[in-house]
């Protein structure tokens, strides 16, 4: 028997030693999957700097886990994301989760399952329905709410939930929500027109408000195999389909000439063109779901995410808020203002500013301005010509 069990050792030995040998051949083609474990952007984080994963002697051999891992070597510029194949930031590789945060983790779960159920059906049979005028509501969107409400009160048994699909109609039954000391705000799919016409521009968000103040929130982009969280004060990060994390962090980006900007794809603002002309802003990004555009200044490419109006919901930016500002952003109304998620009608009523928070102060006078004279062009455009 010993002499068996030294053969199996040597015998592990040798296959570990060869696997080491070839997966450092700088011949063999990179298998990664994507995201992976190499060394590689996950959906364009610029994260911190983890272990190197190059030497000037070449790639070395990574243990993650227990797993060799070769990391990649292709030319940084040419990372793609996988949807939009945009050019992605380089990302550093980290084995390592964030410390431990409990009620973070629980929320995270709630937000990984939830983002699993609405992929089983995602360009399936939905069962369309409209609450309002191009405010489309699915089958999915009512069980993905009613999975994520049950797992939140087993999971957080005081307190009060406020989801978009299972509102209150009684008002005397929501002012009693709003006055909970802990009160989590649930989009079980932000951005369902993208979600129903087949985009990938939909998420899954949760977030926590204590004491009248975002404490922590969650944006899982199924169609993207991506989860973003963050709690106030503490980190952000970014998981992949492989399990894996990565930091989060804003641009450093300190001036708006050059700003990327994301707006609605369904209602931009009207003075975006006079801030563009006054600024330089970079040509804006339309797309859907406000926690779809967030993330990208969460994840670096982007620095400024504008709204105006008043039909987004505490729901729509509650979970984003927590991230962004975690991830070294802000979010706040188009005045620069705190966000008040004790409103009774559940709305943003000044519109919404999401930034890397360097280009904020700038960003909320900038567009003042830019509301001023979209005004006075207003005025001049109904006043008849022979009235001035």
């Amino acid at each position: 028997m010993a002499v068996v069990r030294k053969r199996l050792v040597a015998a592990r030995l040798l296959f570990i030693f060869g696997m080491a040998l070839y997966l450092s051949s700088p011949s063999e083609p990179n298998r990664a999957r994507w995201p992976g474990a190499e060394g590689v952007a996950v959906a364009g984080l610029d994260a911190g700097r983890g272990p190197t994963a190059h030497s000037e002697r070449g790639p070395r051999i990574l243990i993650a886990r227990g797993v060799l891992v070769k990391p990649r070597t292709e030319n940084r510029a040419s990372l793609r994301h996988p949807h939009t194949e945009e050019p992605l930031p380089y990302m550093t590789w980290t084995a390592n989760r964030p410390e431990s945060d409990g009620e973070l983790e629980a929320v995270v779960d709630v937000a990984r399952r939830a983002a699993e159920l609405v992929m089983q059906h995602y360009r399936g049979t939905l069962g369309v329905a409209f609450k309002g005028p191009g405010d489309p509501v699915t089958d999915v969107d009512r069980a993905t709410d009613d999975f994520i409400c049950g797992e939140l009160r087993t999971r957080f048994p005081h307190a009060a939930i406020v989801a978009e699909e299972s509102v209150p109609a009684d008002p005397a039954a929501l002012e009693a929500l709003l006055r909970s000391s802990e009160i989590f705000y649930v989009d079980p799919i932000d951005g369902t027109r993208e979600f129903v016409a087949g985009r990938g521009e939909f998420a899954v968000m949760i977030g926590l408000v204590r004491g009248e103040a975002v404490a922590l929130g969650v944006v899982a982009l199924p169609a993207e195999r991506l989860l973003l969280a963050g709690r106030m004060g503490g980190p952000a990060y970014a998981e992949g389909a492989d399990g894996e994390r990565r930091p989060l962090r804003v641009s450093t980006a300190g001036e708006l000439r050059g700003a990327r900007v994301v707006v609605s794809r369904a209602r931009p603002p009207l003075w975006l063109d006079l801030l563009a002309a006054e600024t330089g802003l970079a040509p804006p990004v339309a797309m859907g779901s406000v926690g779809a555009k967030v993330a990208r200044l969460a994840c670096g490419l982007g620095e400024l995410y504008l709204h105006q109006g008043h039909s987004i919901k505490l729901w729509d930016c509650c979970a984003p808020a927590a991230v962004l500002a975690a991830a070294g952003g802000s979010l706040t109304d188009l005045d620069g203002q705190p966000i008040d998620y004790t409103r009774a009608d559940l709305c943003v009523r000044r519109g919404v500013l999401g930034s890397n928070g360097r280009l904020h102060h700038a960003a909320v006078a900038a567009i003042t301005r830019a509301e001023s004279r979209h005004a006075k062009r207003t005025r001049q455009r109904r006043t008849p010509s022979g009235c001035r």
